[in-house]
């Protein structure tokens, strides 16, 4: 009787071992792995997964800052319009569009060759620019003149035009639903969703307190806001179109601004400034809670590569560009919502790569290696102990 207890308890023993070194490992973090210079007033952002480029709009110097994601350097530099802003671009077509506020106009890129293959008239002052790689759609928002151009990629020209009650500060396309969001401006931001089938509004949704940027997780069809003066974001359901919560900052700034979002890992980023710090904070999107803050960051533009998980921060006031690695490491990809009119997406040449868990947070999943040498571990030691019990035993 006492030497089966005695195993019993060997057993306990082991797995509560086993416990202990699980939550002793430590974590991965988020880390700054390169600063790249780029040009004058570097604003915004955007990542072509496929070409592993970076794109930076430099409001300044007038140019956009193109970015080799293998050896963070700078390998070339394009003229484009006049305080260029919103970029972004299509892995599909490998075409980059920039959003030149003060020429009224947008530039676009040929990213094989880095040179500027169209200039497209739009409406006044354009700040923001989204792109449906599905679609090869690519829309403009017109700070002043309260619209939203709508750009076929295919012909380099302006198809249609929504008007809104005030100017666009924000864009995002989900291409699995063909659903654009924009953000307009006021002290209570609007969230309206689009149709991109025929550019109709479908609804309008309270967003927050001085709403500035948005982006969608296209895998769980979360929509993303960042609230400017409060500090907070707010998250919607895409496919109800409801308000889900609003995640408070841990460490609460004057104001956020950029927001990207990583689908293959769930993972949330934000750009926020407070006087003398500025801190990029990382959002768990399975649990709407902040996994990770980088303190001394940029607080403008944000982006991230979803096959090499890295984020990229623009620094207006240093002329950089800032290079965070995440050891984001969600167990498994998130579940992918049901989406309202899904399309058939083109082909792309960009090979996906599903994010291991994220790590570096307490309560994170243990990489997979340190979960196995627990286990083996904790078996060892529980065979060894009942090994001893029979040879006492007998």
């Amino acid at each position: 009787m006492m030497h089966r207890f005695t195993s019993r308890l060997a057993t306990i023993s082991a797995l509560s071992l086993a416990l202990v070194l699980w939550t002793a490992i430590p974590a991965g973090a988020q880390t700054i792995v390169a600063t790249v210079p780029v040009g004058t007033g570097p604003q915004y952002v955007a990542v072509n997964p496929t070409t592993n480029r970076i794109y930076v709009s430099n409001e300044t110097s007038n140019d956009v800052s193109v970015v080799d994601g293998a050896s963070n350097t700078t390998v070339a530099t394009i003229p484009v319009g006049t305080s260029p802003q919103g970029v972004a671009a299509n892995p599909t077509t490998n075409m980059v569009y920039v959003a030149n506020r003060d020429s009224g106009n947008v530039s676009v890129i040929d990213g094989s060759s880095n040179s500027v293959a169209a200039t497209i008239t739009v409406g006044s002052k354009p700040i923001v620019v989204a792109v449906n790689p599905a679609t090869n759609t690519v829309y403009v928002g017109n700070g002043d003149s309260n619209s939203v151009s709508v750009i076929d990629g295919s012909t380099n020209s302006v198809v249609a035009t929504i008007p809104f009650a005030s100017g666009p500060l924000g864009l995002a396309v989900n291409p699995a639903t063909n659903r654009l969001y924009v953000i307009t401006t006021g002290s209570e931001g609007v969230l309206s969703v689009i149709d991109g089938s025929n550019n109709n509004v479908i609804t309008t949704l309270p967003s927050g307190s001085n709403s500035s940027q948005v982006a969608v997780n296209s895998t769980t069809n979360r929509v993303y806001v960042t609230n400017q003066m409060i500090g907070n974001v707010s998250v919607f359901d895409g496919a109800t179109n409801t308000l889900l919560t609003v995640v408070a900052l841990a460490q609460p700034p004057i104001g956020t601004f950029g927001v990207a979002v990583n689908p293959h890992t769930d993972r949330i980023y934000v750009t926020s400034f407070q006087p003398g710090a500025n801190n990029l904070f990382i959002l768990d999107g399975t649990n709407n809670t902040v996994a990770g803050t980088v303190p001394n960051i940029g607080a403008a533009g944000v982006d991230v590569d979803q096959d090499t998980n890295r984020v990229y921060v623009t620094n207006p006031q240093s002329n950089n560009l800032s290079v965070v690695e995440d050891s984001a490491s969600a167990a498994a990809s998130p579940t992918a919502a049901a989406s309202p009119t899904a399309i058939a997406s083109p082909t792309s040449t960009a090979s996906a790569s599903v994010g291991l868990p994220a790590t570096g947070e307490p309560g994170s999943a243990m990489p997979a290696a340190a979960v196995f040498g627990v286990m083996l571990l904790a078996v060892g030691l529980v065979v060894r102990q009942a090994a001893h019990g029979r040879t006492s035993r007998d």
